[in-house]
């Protein structure tokens, strides 16, 4: 992420996101796909802001559109924002022309 955001990546619009699952089967999504284990298994992993620890889970990554940017990721991304500012004491601000690109 900080690589988007600095412009070291290359960010593309997409209309329609596709994945190729590893049985052959192709799913189309014109709002979101989520990836993830069949069975929602999630990792545990640990968030850490300076000498602040958080634990967290999860069973996969969400991936969406340029549609679907306005729906499930924004009110995603809306959630972590507010959480990062809470824990940092900061007010944290979505370039929304990358986040949503």
């Amino acid at each position: 992420m900080p690589e988007v955001f600095s412009d070291k990546r290359p960010v593309s619009d997409a209309t329609m996101a596709q994945a190729k699952l590893n049985t052959g089967e192709t799913l189309s999504g014109v709002n979101d796909l989520f990836i993830g284990p069949r069975t929602h298994t999630s990792a545990r992993y640990a968030i850490r802001i300076g000498d602040r620890s958080e634990s967290h889970s999860s069973s996969g990554i969400l991936v969406s559109t340029g549609l679907g940017s306005t729906g499930w990721l924004r009110s995603i991304l809306a959630g972590a924002t507010g959480v990062a500012s809470v824990l940092t004491g900061c007010t944290i601000e979505i370039n929304e022309k990358k986040a949503f690109a």
